[in-house]
């Protein structure tokens, strides 16, 4: 909560900043409350969840991507040795 009112108070400064140096009242569009917090952090908390259901999915696309390489290849290995063989 601490690092929230720090937050809140720098950006309340710079707003009165921006009230001195335009020499009228801004409108206060932006209000920061707890309520905006939580809003965000339950974006970021979705956006980490969807990250993390992508790189799953991925790696599930790898495994089996490799799975089917390492068969094919000791399939076709096993089919030249037999090839070879008859020839042979």
């Amino acid at each position: 909560m601490d690092s929230r009112d720090e937050v809140t108070k720098g950006m309340q400064s710079s707003f009165d900043k921006l009230n001195e140096t335009f020499g009228k009242k801004l409108p206060q569009r932006l209000e920061i409350t707890e309520a905006f917090f939580d809003a965000l952090d339950k974006r970021l908390k979705a956006a980490c969840d969807r990250l993390e259901n992508v790189n799953s999915r991925l790696q599930y696309r790898f495994i089996a991507w490799l799975a089917v390489s390492v068969v094919a290849v000791v399939g076709t290995l096993f089919f030249l040795k037999r090839f070879i063989f008859i020839l042979v």
